[in-house]
């Protein structure tokens, strides 16, 4: 059987569910480890149901968030600042904050 979500939320066409899954250490320790599923589902050009999705730690989720968060907020000032210039070639508003973030990992492939 498969391993069923122990938390799972839902909004619209997006879902997030947290895994627990057991497993055996070298030394016979019986331990945990959590997993979380990103799921988004959406129809294609055809009208069939596709789903796209990210699978990460637990861990991870708070740092995406916060990621997220941070780009949703740019790309909210982008919007403004292209709707006060009409300025469609801006990359990013003046400020943003993310010109400060480029020691990021260069093996994104992104």
């Amino acid at each position: 059987m498969k391993n069923q979500p122990i938390i799972k939320r839902r909004d619209k066409g997006n879902s997030v569910a947290i895994f627990k899954d057991e497993y055996t250490t070298s030394q016979g320790e019986v331990r945990s480890r959590f997993s979380c599923s990103i799921q988004r589902s959406y129809r294609d050009k055809k009208g069939e149901w596709q789903q796209s999705s990210i699978n990460c730690f637990i861990e991870d989720l708070l740092p995406f968030s916060c990621l997220l968060e941070r780009c949703y907020i740019d790309f909210n000032k982008y919007l403004e600042n292209r709707r006060k210039t009409n300025n469609d070639h801006s990359v990013l508003p003046p400020n943003s904050g993310m010109e400060d973030d480029t020691n990021f990992d260069d093996d994104i492939p992104f």
